[in-house]
């Protein structure tokens, strides 16, 4: 019977310990959200999904530093993951965009013009 309370006493022990590191652990400092213009990451580019999403967001921001490359949303991780929308499939990223209203002035479809295919 000595045994099982070693083992018990022990358990306890180690059990106690797990808890006060991972307490610990958790009390570190607050999480400060940085801006990114504060990195040097001062351009901002839109990815806009138009009824879709990218990451979960129909309008997905993200900032770039000056001169570098542009990423165009593709895969299934990271940041710019490919966009989703149920029955439809991406055919391409333009620069630009012309609504085309309804009567009613609501967007009904989108118009795209060659030049402005990234």
């Amino acid at each position: 019977m000595k045994g099982n309370s070693f083992y018990k006493n022990r358990f306890v022990y180690i059990s106690l310990v797990l808890l006060l590191i991972f307490a610990l652990s958790s009390c570190g400092k607050k999480i400060r959200i940085v801006d990114p213009v504060e990195l040097g990451f001062s351009c901002a580019v839109y990815y806009n999904a138009l009824g879709g999403t990218v990451n979960k967001r129909e309008i997905r921001e993200t900032y770039y530093e000056p001169g570098s490359f542009l990423f165009m949303p593709s895969g299934t991780s990271n940041m710019l993951i490919e966009p989703i929308r149920e029955g439809y499939i991406l055919a391409g990223w333009y620069k630009a965009k012309t609504d085309i209203l309804d009567e009613n002035g609501k967007v009904i479809a989108y118009d795209f013009k060659a030049e402005d295919r990234w």
